[in-house]
C-alpha cells in the first residue's frame, strides 16, 4: 500500500498541470523521488525530505511555492527537483517551521 500511494503521489504531483484562477495561471513543476544513483552521480539537486508519503500530497502547494520561487532567481535554473520519504533507521526530518 504504501509504495502504490507514493506511487500515485509522485503521479499527481509529478505530472505538468495548469491551473487558472482569478486570472493566474500556475504551472507545477514535476518531481521525483531521488535514487542513490542520482544523489551519487548528480549536481544542483534540490530534495524535499519528507517523514511520510502522504506529506508529498498534503504539502503539494507548499512545495511547489518554494519551488517557483527558486526557479525565479536566474542563477539556479539548472536546478532539478526530488523529495525522499524517510525510512526507518533515518535521522529525523529537521522542523521546518
Amino acid at each position: 500500500l504504501r509504495w502504490a500511494l507514493a506511487a500515485g503521489s509522485a503521479a499527481v504531483l509529478g505530472g505538468l498541470a495548469l491551473w487558472t484562477a482569478s486570472g493566474a495561471t500556475e504551472v507545477n513543476i514535476p518531481i521525483m523521488q531521488i535514487s542513490e544513483e542520482v544523489f551519487d552521480t548528480s549536481d544542483n539537486l534540490f530534495v524535499f525530505f519528507l517523514d511520510r508519503s502522504e506529506d508529498l500530497l498534503e504539502r503539494k502547494q507548499d512545495i511547489q511555492s518554494i519551488i517557483r520561487t527558486l526557479m525565479r532567481e536566474e542563477s539556479l535554473h539548472r536546478l532539478t527537483f526530488y523529495y525522499n520519504v524517510r525510512k526507518e533507521g533515518d535521522p529525523p526530518v529537521p522542523d521546518g517551521s
